[in-house]
């Protein structure tokens, strides 16, 4: 009986599900990635925000929330035994601060010399062309 009373506290777990929305807006951050802090657990939001982790255990966790774009969020759940969680986590977006760069172009002069083919032909190569009841036309 012992046996089975241990085996049953370890399988303990819960599910956490919820939705990722952009602070500013309300609309959906699609395809986030939604983990529990120091695990690999986790999933990722569909298109309408949504995500759902099963088999959590029992116990106090961290939601970690990052997605490119926006500052990461950290969020505290506490799972009880069977128990489905759920969470509404906003994002802010984060300002990007990229380095300075200098932009250095020369004028290039427009091309104004015309280059036509030219092709030689011999009085030979001229009767061999195609012509329909008379002189070969080159034209």
């Amino acid at each position: 009986m012992l046996l089975l009373t241990s085996s049953a506290a370890l399988a303990q777990t819960g599910t956490i599900r919820g939705f990722v929305y952009d602070k500013t807006t309300g609309e959906p951050v699609i395809f986030t990635n939604v983990v529990l802090k120091g695990t690999t657990t986790g999933a990722a939001t569909d298109v309408n925000g949504y995500f759902s982790i099963p088999k959590v255990p029992v116990g106090k966790h961290t939601l970690q929330v990052s997605y490119i774009g926006f500052e990461s969020l950290e969020q505290e759940v506490t799972v009880a035994n069977g128990q489905i969680v759920s969470a509404k986590l906003y994002m802010k977006k984060a300002a990007i601060e990229i380095s300075t760069f200098e932009v250095i172009g020369e004028k290039q002069e427009a091309q104004s010399q015309v280059r036509m083919g030219l092709t030689k032909l011999t009085p030979k190569e001229i009767a061999r062309l195609p012509a329909i009841g008379g002189e070969a036309d080159l034209a």
